[in-house]
């Protein structure tokens, strides 16, 4: 799992730093940042969680290490003749954050089912 959420964190870091000739047809840029840093977030709350990382860890990374990677993505998008956008920002700390609320009420929930069973 950690070999897959490293690649993916590459990847997608290729991918905000690499002249991009257009959008995919249909999708909105904002659409991509959102589910983009879902993904990332959900492989490392998962990757925490096998890893046995306590759940203040995982809040922790998600509060502090996202906005501050999504951050410095955007300020360093220019290089590459891309653009910093703020609302690119948002859509990326959404995103994560959304998906790293649902994997921990997701894990709440199955840590009540295993007591009352």
């Amino acid at each position: 799992m950690l070999i897959t959420t490293i690649g993916a964190w590459v990847g997608a870091f290729w991918g905000t730093h690499t002249p991009a000739p257009g959008l995919v047809r249909g999708v909105s840029d904002k659409t991509m940042h959102f589910s983009g840093y879902a993904v990332l977030a959900m492989l490392m709350s998962v990757t925490m969680t096998v890893r046995g990382q306590s759940r203040g860890k995982r809040l922790l990374w998600a509060i502090i290490v996202f906005p501050i990677y999504a951050a410095l993505d955007e300020l360093t998008q220019p290089i590459v003749n891309r653009h910093c956008d703020i609302m690119d920002w948002v859509a990326d700390v959404s995103g994560a954050l959304l998906m790293v609320a649902a994997w921990e009420l997701l894990m709440l929930i199955s840590q009540i089912r295993r007591r009352l069973r």
